[in-house]
């Protein structure tokens, strides 16, 4: 996808927080590590949820374009709930509770 993705979608995937530069800035600024995965979680699901507003120009839903405007793309909403799942792992842990 990479250098195929025109100006306009480029741009507004820019302007979106990353959460791995979500993940960068809270350790770098001192934050514990599993906190920082958390609110890199956080922005994941945020991102997810405004994929909705774009209209697909690539890929399989392409063929849909109008139709798929307000919906959530699948596969960043589980990413984010990976993000989540694993931060939850590192509370458990921290915790000892790994059952």
């Amino acid at each position: 996808m990479g250098a195929s993705i025109a100006r306009r979608d480029a741009s507004f995937l820019v302007r979106r927080p990353h959460p791995i530069g979500c993940l960068q800035r809270g350790v770098a600024a001192g934050e514990p590590w599993q906190q920082a995965w958390r609110s890199a979680a956080d922005v994941a699901t945020d991102a997810a949820s405004a994929t909705a507003e774009l209209r697909p120009k690539v890929g399989r839903a392409r063929p849909l374009a109008e139709r798929s405007v307000g919906t959530v793309d699948a596969g960043a909403t589980s990413l984010a709930m990976c993000a989540h799942a694993v931060a939850e792992c590192f509370v458990l842990t921290a915790k000892g509770d790994v059952s």
